[in-house]
Parts: structure tokens; C-alpha cells; sequence
């Protein structure tokens, strides 16, 4: 006699994956645009959201606690009909736990027991959709039946500034840095769940919410290649929870861009560099080296890659670089400002035309300098030394004695020190030295037969001159010493005639001639055994 029992139906959750702050009406309705590659699979198909549906594999359980035992149980299924068929049996003892199943006509699908001897007996049920009630034999009480946590979903849903995208899945979290995404837990229980959400690992988690929902606002890279998971726990004495994982991945672009070197980088002239920038990306950027000297409009590409090798530099190598990075998600640029250090490069220059200027006139010699780096200037001239150590020398009141060679010497710590020597000359006549030269008509030397005399001048500092030695006869003939006895030897200042192994015929008088680009002059000498003068004459 099969006993006929009531049903009990296993209402099934229905919750939508939306959360309720998004505008899902209007956001299903409008088409979306197709997601930019990012390195990243990222679904661009909308999925309408679905009820957890009771069905599949799951186990459902009976609470047996006001019966007496022993006892018969019987688990029915209920079709579409309402049509019940019994499915399985079982006899329930005081120690002890008797099944009937029915494998002729179920096989495996269904298969009961009890559930530790306890007051609870269970029914496994590997695929099938159907309604499932529990009744006591004594006195066809439908008992309440319990199950999950069944059907566990853990999905994502990210939202966009165009409406709403998802995608689903229990094993990747992926979305662009800035977003917001909401996660959502949701599974089938009777009586309700507890569902907690966590990030980080199972055995060191982070509490996120116990409602099964959380939204991440404006996701950071600081997500990337964690994990969220879920925890669905029945709340009744069987404590049985279901764990579900999402594995977390962020598309970002570089944010910052690193240099292995300074922004204002200074190099000596002749030395190598390598520079190379970093940044953090996922997926990785691309690098590319622009020269931007000449400005944005004239941006020169160097390399390829994100290191900038520059062999043996150059001063021309002075300007501003610039290191661009780029991924599917964002760009962005570093700049660095090359410095090339240098010896200094010195140049002279005078506002006097030719370097020549009138007696009495004023006259600046300039000192340029082109350094990257602060110099040390020092002026010279050959025959007084150390002047100044401004970059203009100026003479308010030259004068023949300021005729000389004018040296500009630099220092700026990089190599020897650079010098520079200009020429400088005065226009004035050949001026005789007083303190070297005798003030007399004319200068008289004596000499011995056999020995060497020396006739000499020496001019005041002027203009360079050219001296010329003649023989003087009293018919007022003179003729240029060539003599192969006599040698002479001069100076831009002064002249020595010597006459070695003198004999009778070298006494007598002898004329020089001083030449400069302004005039000449001359001097008198004579030679005897007796005393000598000299005389200055025009």
C-alpha cells in the first residue's frame, strides 16, 4: 500500500546579478561599443542576469527531529505535473540507518542515506531539476526539507561611463584601473546562508562584506594578482559551506616613468651615457627615445626601446630628451635635460679696428668664454704679468708702452686651463730706452785691435721694429754692414752689432735705423780706441 503525501516545494532563489545603484533598464537596452585591446580578454557581450536555479548536482536533507524512532522516510519527486513518485526509502533505527534506493530506475541520480546518525537524512541528487518532498510513514507528515549551499555563482560586474558591461565566471576578476566593479555572491539555500566575501588568500583573508556584495570603487593596480572569494555556510547544525575563487587582474597604464638617472643630467664632453626609464604596466607598455631640442614640431624618434645609449658626447648633444611609454590603457612621458660640461672655449676681441689704436686713445679687449660651467678668467700681458680677472681689460689712456701681446687664460675645472693672445698695438714712433741707451749725440765705444766690440740699442716698449746697421764715412757715404766679422742680433726691441777681431779699418762711425709701421729713427755710434758718444737723430 503506497501511502500518498503532501508536498513540499522547494522554492528556488531567484536574485538577479545586477546590483541597484546601476541603471540596468536603461543600460541593457543601449548598445556598447567594442572594448579596446589592452593585453587583456575582457567580454564585450552583454549577459542578461539569471536566477540561481535549484538543479544539478546537490544534496537535500530532511529534519527528522520531533519523530520517534524508529521510523520510516520516504523522499518523493515532485514533475511539472505535480505528479509525485516515490525515489527513495528509509528506515531510520534508534543506531542504525537502513536505505532503500530504487537503482532499476534511477541508477545513481538518487541516493539516500542518513547524515552521521543524526537527526537529519539526506538525498544526493547527481542531475535533475524536479521538486523534492519528505514525508514520515507514521503519519504522512511532510517534514521540512532543507538544502544547499547549491548553485554558488560568484560573478563581477563592471560598470562604465556608457552604461553597464559584465562578465562572468569563477576564476578571473579583469578590469581596467579607475573602474568600478561590483562583485557579487549569491547561492541556493533553505534555510539562508550566511555569505561572506574576502580578499586575499584563504589562509590570510580580509573581511570585505557578510551580504555578498561589494563594489569596488576606482579599482588601483594594488588589485592586480590578488584573489576575492566567497564563503556560502549553511546556518543549521550540518555547518556545510561551499568556497568559491576569483582570481583578480588590472589593466593599468604607466603612471609614472622612472629614470636611472637625474632629471638635469650633466656629462663631461668625450664620456658615455645610458639612460633608462621604467614603468609599471600590465599589459607591459612599449618605449620609445624622441629628441625634442628643437621643439614638439620637430620631435627626432632615437631608439626603439627604453634605453638611450650616447657614445663619446658631443657639445652639439646639449638639449632635452624625452622617454615615451605607451600600453593599450594609457601613455605618458618623462623628460630628462642633457648638459654637456666642456672645456672652456676662449675668443679675444678688441674695438680698436686691426687691433691698432692711436697714442693717447682708450681701447677694451674682451674676453669670451662659452662654458656650461662657472670659469676663472685671468688677464697677462708678456711683459708685466697678472692684470685682472674681469672679462673686458680696459686702457683709458693708451700709449706706446701699452704695445704688447694681451693673454686671456680660463679655467672651469674641466682639463688644463684654455688660453687666448691678441696683439695690441700703439701708434707711436720708435722710442729709445734712456736708462739702457746713453743720452748723448754719439755713442762711443772703445775697443782694442783683436778683440770684439758690441754696438747696441734698446727701444721702449712699441710697436716691433727693424733695425739696419750701415757703415758711416765722414763724405757722409754709408753702406749696410755685411762684413763676414760682424753679426747682429735682434730683438722686436733691440739690436746687438758685434765686430769680432777688430782691426784700423772697422774704427769709425756706424749708423743704425729703427723702423716701425709708424715711422723711423736712428742712432749714431762710433768706434775707436778712445771713449765713445751717441746721439739721437731724426
Amino acid at each position: 500500500m503506497i501511502m500518498m503525501m503532501s508536498c513540499v516545494e522547494i522554492r528556488v532563489a531567484s536574485i538577479l546579478l545586477l546590483c541597484a545603484y546601476l541603471n540596468t533598464q536603461g543600460a541593457l537596452a543601449q548598445p556598447l561599443p567594442v572594448e579596446q585591446d589592452v593585453g587583456i580578454k575582457l567580454s564585450t557581450q552583454r549577459i542578461n542576469p539569471r536566477p540561481l536555479e535549484h538543479g544539478g548536482r546537490r544534496k537535500v536533507m530532511c529534519d527528522t527531529n520531533e519523530s520517534q524512532y524508529p521510523q520510516w522516510f520516504t523522499f518523493y519527486k515532485v514533475d511539472k505535473n505535480g505528479n509525485t513518485t516515490i525515489i527513495c526509502i528509509i528506515d531510520h533505527q534508534i543506531d542504525n540507518c537502513i536505505t532503500r534506493n530504487k537503482p532499476l530506475l534511477y541508477g545513481s541520480t538518487y541516493m539516500c542515506g542518513c547524515l552521521n546518525n543524526t537527526r537529519f537524512i539526506y538525498l544526493n541528487i547527481t542531475d535533475g531539476t524536479d521538486k523534492i518532498i519528505c514525508k514520515r510513514q507514521s503519519d504522512d507528515k511532510q517534514l521540512p526539507v532543507y538544502y544547499g549551499p547549491d548553485d554558488v555563482q560568484l560573478v563581477a560586474h563592471r560598470s562604465m561611463d556608457f552604461g553597464i558591461r559584465y562578465y562572468t565566471g569563477s576564476s578571473k576578476l579583469e578590469a581596467i584601473e579607475g573602474e568600478t566593479v561590483l562583485v557579487t555572491c549569491r547561492a541556493n539555500c533553505n534555510p539562508a546562508c550566511s555569505v561572506n566575501l574576502y580578499l586575499g588568500a584563504i589562509e590570510d583573508e580580509r573581511l570585505l562584506s557578510t551580504d555578498g556584495n561589494y563594489p569596488f570603487i576606482n579599482v588601483t593596480r594594488d588589485l592586480d594578482g590578488t584573489r576575492i572569494f566567497c564563503k556560502v555556510k549553511r546556518r543549521d547544525e550540518s555547518a556545510y559551506s561551499v568556497t568559491k575563487e576569483m582570481n583578480v587582474t588590472i589593466a593599468y597604464g604607466p603612471k609614472f616613468i622612472k629614470l636611472n638617472t637625474e632629471k638635469i643630467t650633466t656629462v663631461i664632453e668625450g664620456k658615455d651615457l645610458s639612460v633608462t626609464c621604467t614603468s609599471d604596466c600590465n599589459p607591459p607598455c612599449n618605449f620609445k627615445w624622441f629628441d625634442i631640442t628643437r621643439g614638439p614640431r620637430y620631435n627626432t624618434r632615437l631608439t626603439s626601446g627604453g634605453t638611450l645609449t650616447m657614445l663619446n658626447i658631443s657639445t652639439n648633444m646639449t638639449g632635452k630628451y624625452v622617454c615615451r611609454a605607451r600600453n593599450a590603457v594609457y601613455h605618458n612621458s618623462n623628460m630628462m635635460l642633457l648638459i654637456v660640461n666642456h672645456a672652456p672655449i676662449v675668443s679675444i676681441t678688441s674695438d680698436a679696428i686691426n687691433n691698432i689704436v692711436s697714442e693717447n686713445s682708450s681701447v677694451t679687449l674682451t674676453c669670451s668664454v662659452d662654458s656650461s660651467l662657472s670659469s676663472n678668467i685671468s688677464w697677462s700681458r708678456s711683459q708685466q704679468g697678472y692684470l685682472s680677472s674681469e672679462a673686458s681689460l680696459f686702457i683709458p689712456v693708451a700709449t706706446c708702452a701699452h704695445t704688447d701681446n694681451y693673454t686671456c687664460t680660463v679655467k672651469n675645472g674641466i682639463g688644463s686651463s684654455v688660453s687666448r693672445t691678441i696683439s695690441l698695438n700703439i701708434k707711436c714712433l720708435p722710442r729709445m730706452d734712456k736708462e739702457k741707451n746713453k743720452d748723448t749725440k754719439v755713442d762711443k765705444i772703445t775697443a782694442r785691435i783683436g778683440q770684439t766690440a758690441e754696438l747696441s740699442i734698446h727701444l721702449l716698449v712699441g710697436p716691433p721694429a727693424r733695425f739696419t746697421w750701415y757703415r758711416q764715412y765722414s763724405n757722409r757715404i754709408k753702406e749696410q754692414v755685411t762684413d763676414f766679422w760682424t753679426k747682429q742680433n735682434d730683438t722686436a726691441f733691440s739690436s746687438i752689432l758685434r765686430i769680432e777681431e777688430v782691426t784700423a779699418l772697422d774704427f769709425g762711425y756706424y749708423k743704425v735705423y729703427v723702423r716701425n709701421c709708424f715711422g723711423v729713427r736712428s742712432r749714431l755710434f762710433e768706434l775707436n780706441p778712445a771713449r765713445h758718444s751717441s746721439v739721437l737723430e731724426n
